[in-house]
């Protein structure tokens, strides 16, 4: 390749606006220095017309480089591998699905066994869950979902009926075909197999999938991840509602909504969600705080 030749390259590799587009190309260039020094002597005094162009004083990666070095030379390496990440989803499920009994201690290294990582990115992971209350430090290596006093679980209530009404109503308006509706009713299914059965764990993970298809149709992602922080907040709890059959009753409401929903009824949907809620909070209130001669 001539010097004319590789200024005319990388007149057009300047021109790209895809950095990735820029490297692949930028390899071909390296490829043809490689090349020029394959088949001239070393001793020639002959120099590539690929290295001068790109690194002489006016060259291609000086002038388009500098720039970018500075700007990054402060900032730190990204991971390629985040396993606290995974480590917070994970835990993150467990505690949606009930795995997690509310007063009980569990051990960052028992953490660690199961998942077959370093304590590392266990505790890290539990530090985020700390940050946002949804778990609690019971010793120096533990921690433990924490008891709900009265105040905090109407404090929950109280957001959860102001935010997932409004999720609902934006959901209604956000509905596009009927593939939501089937998916609900497909849930609905999953739950009245499980509230028969009575296999509580199956019940409470195909709650949170019902209620979730619901709150991803609002099409907020905000709003969907302040929802998701107080169900890991709620979701250890809600093994209590098989007393009293409420996980029939929340069934009812759960059937209330998708036949609103399906009428494009907003406002009927969001109040039966809204009875869904307070249902389950009335007899989380008694399984909590009644004397125990009343359970």
């Amino acid at each position: 390749m001539t010097t004319v030749g590789v200024k005319q390259f990388q007149s057009g590799l300047s021109s790209l606006p895809n950095l990735e587009l820029k490297l692949d190309l930028f390899a071909i260039l390296v490829k043809c220095h490689q090349l020029f020094l394959a088949h001239v002597p070393p001793h020639s005094g002959k120099q590539s017309p690929v290295l001068n162009t790109l690194t002489g004083p006016t060259g291609f990666l000086r002038q388009k480089c500098a720039k970018t070095l500075s700007m990054f030379e402060n900032e730190k390496p990204i991971q390629k591998d985040k396993l606290h990440d995974q480590v917070y989803d994970r835990l993150c499920t467990m505690l949606r699905e009930g795995e997690f009994t509310p007063g009980e201690a569990v051990r960052v290294a028992r953490v660690s066994e199961a998942f077959e990582v370093s304590a590392m990115p266990v505790r890290e992971a539990l530090t985020r869950l700390l940050a946002i209350g949804v778990v609690a430090n019971v010793s120096g290596r533990s921690v433990g979902v924490p008891a709900l006093g009265y105040e905090e679980l109407a404090d929950l209530r109280d957001v959860r009926l102001e935010v997932e009404t409004l999720a609902v109503q934006w959901a209604v308006r956000n509905r596009e075909d009927d593939m939501f509706i089937d998916d609900l009713e497909a849930l609905l299914v999953r739950l009245e197999k499980a509230e028969q059965a009575g296999d509580v764990r199956n019940y409470i993970k195909s709650n949170y999938d019902f209620h979730f298809r619901l709150y991803q149709q609002s099409k907020s992602v905000v709003l969907t991840e302040i929802i998701n922080t107080l169900w890991l907040r709620v979701s250890p709890h809600l093994y209590r509602l098989e007393r009293e059959d409420q996980f029939k009753v929340s069934n009812k409401h759960h059937r209330k909504i998708v036949q609103m929903i399906r009428k494009g009824d907003a406002q009927g949907a969001s109040e039966a969600l809204a009875d869904d809620i307070s249902d389950a909070y009335d007899v989380l209130v008694r399984a909590l705080f009644a004397p125990e001669s009343a359970q």
